[in-house]
């Protein structure tokens, strides 16, 4: 046989070998990535692979400490894995995205058939050197009076094993594509809600050759204050609810005044506190619930439709009864906790969560413009004592994008209503943007139903131009609570 006809059949038999290779075992991740990954078990019960990249805390210099980033991956469900993973960005700011993990592995069910997902801890939080500020002690800090914000400040800085100024979003999204990189990925499709789709657009701003396509989920364009507005905003959800009970025959037939019953509630608590009856405070006190506590109780049960519909019964039983409990038995706890330290540098040095004091009342009146003018006057008093990032604080202007954007909105959310969003044609002009009638800040997503198919539809497309998106418009609004 001659050495060319040897040839010949050796090439012929590498090729039909190449061909017989399940190109399901063909993984772009595992094959060139540089973090370590190996087998763990997040939120409980969440299968992934988990590992550790080292960064340097300061990403303008690359000098001084480095920092760890806990990383991710929830591996597709097939073993045909496209090589475009999803990134996913949790919200917060300060929600590790690992702590996620349950809903993550929901929401994308379909979407993982072929395509892995990622979390990243955003720096600062969870696995990623999380940064703390210690629950204040309220018998240190008493004496002090309204004077223990500085010393507070001053101690928790001085045993900060960080520098604050780098714990930002665009520090934290530089961060995402060097994970992106490590693990050997090209291009990548991200998502993000609430704050997670503030991450998004900055990402997007800063890597926009790396995105693939883009999920902006119950989030606020860049350039609108989302904080400065959320009173209003949040005056309008309420507004909705009261237009809802009104229209709904048991609901307007039980609580026929409910208008009414609010404005004088709000009236009363503000002249009077009333105190709880079975909740305490850590001392064993009773808590003390006035108009402001009212309001960031209201505008919290906004956010969920399930829980907005509670709220005409609720408003009714403080109307009639002086019953405070229920309310605050059906909102997140308040008591004190150590403090996030890369969501307070955000909330004070980043363009987009603007909260100055004066602007909150100037879109007309809310019931939330105290509650909000009041949290905007302390922050404020906050980022006087902190440094500023300056530079690690800045992402690029505003610019014309055509990567594939799907926008969701929830038609009643207090915080990132359809209001919110106007302007974004300007922006992305390969994008769909679904409202979902009547929805607050986030939606029942239970596998298979319409929010995770829509996702996953687009995902697959790449495009929102041929997404099927009328589901949105059939989507169940709790019936308003009338029981006694």
């Amino acid at each position: 046989m001659s050495l060319k006809l040897k040839a010949i059949i050796l090439a012929c038999t590498l090729f039909v070998a190449l061909l017989s290779v399940d190109l399901a075992d063909v993984r772009a991740a595992p094959n060139t990535s540089k973090i370590k990954l190996e087998p763990c078990v997040l939120a409980g019960s969440v299968s992934a692979e988990c590992g550790t990249l080292r960064v340097y805390e300061d990403r303008l210099t690359h000098r001084g400490r480095q920092i760890d980033l806990r990383v991710a991956v929830l591996r597709a469900r097939s073993k045909d894995v496209l090589p475009d993973p999803i990134f996913f960005f949790a919200g917060g700011p300060g929600v590790p995205a690992t702590a996620d993990a349950l809903s993550v592995a929901n929401i994308f069910l379909n979407a993982r058939q072929h395509r892995d997902v990622v979390l990243v801890d955003q720096r600062g939080t969870g696995g990623s050197h999380e940064l703390l500020c210690p629950t204040p002690d309220p018998v240190k800090y008493a004496e002090l009076g309204e004077g223990y914000l500085p010393v507070y400040v001053k101690d928790c800085l001085a045993n900060l094993d960080g520098d604050p100024r780098f714990y930002t979003t665009a520090m934290a999204m530089d961060d995402v594509d060097e994970v992106r990189a490590a693990l050997g990925y090209d291009q990548i499709n991200i998502y993000g809600g609430s704050y997670g789709a503030t991450a998004v657009q900055v990402y997007l701003r800063l890597h926009e050759d790396r995105v693939r396509s883009a999920v902006i989920a119950f989030g606020t364009l860049l350039d609108i204050p989302i904080f400065e507005r959320m009173a209003y905003t949040s005056q309008l959800a309420l507004d909705g609810v009261f237009e809802r009970c009104e229209q709904d025959i048991l609901c307007h037939a039980t609580y026929p005044d409910l208008q009414k019953e609010f404005a004088t509630v709000m009236q009363r608590l503000k002249e009077k506190p009333i105190a709880t009856k079975t909740l305490k405070t850590g001392d064993g006190q009773p808590i003390m619930v006035n108009d402001i506590t009212f309001a960031g109780a209201v505008h919290s049960m906004l956010l969920y439709v399930r829980d907005a519909a509670r709220l005409p019964r609720l408003i009714h039983r403080i109307y009639t009864l002086g019953d405070v409990d229920s309310l605050m038995l059906s909102t997140p706890s308040g008591s004190i906790a150590p403090t996030l330290v890369m969501a307070v540098v955000i909330r004070c040095f980043e363009t987009w969560a603007s909260y100055k004091p004066d602007n909150i009342k100037k879109l007309g009146d809310s019931y939330l413009n105290d509650l909000q003018t009041q949290n905007a006057v302390e922050l404020q008093k906050t980022c006087a004592l902190l440094p500023d990032p300056g530079a690690a604080a800045a992402y690029p202007a505003r610019a014309k994008s055509d990567v594939p954007v799907l926008i969701l909105t929830g038609g009643a959310d207090p915080q990132n209503p359809p209001e919110n969003m106007e302007g974004y044609q300007q922006i992305w002009s390969n994008s769909l943007w679904v409202i979902f009638p009547d929805q607050g800040h986030n939606i029942d997503a239970p596998a298979g139903s319409c929010y995770p198919n829509l996702l996953s539809r687009f995902i697959e497309q790449g495009s929102g131009q041929e997404v099927d998106a009328s589901c949105a418009r059939y989507l169940s609004v709790s019936t308003f609570d009338i029981t006694s």
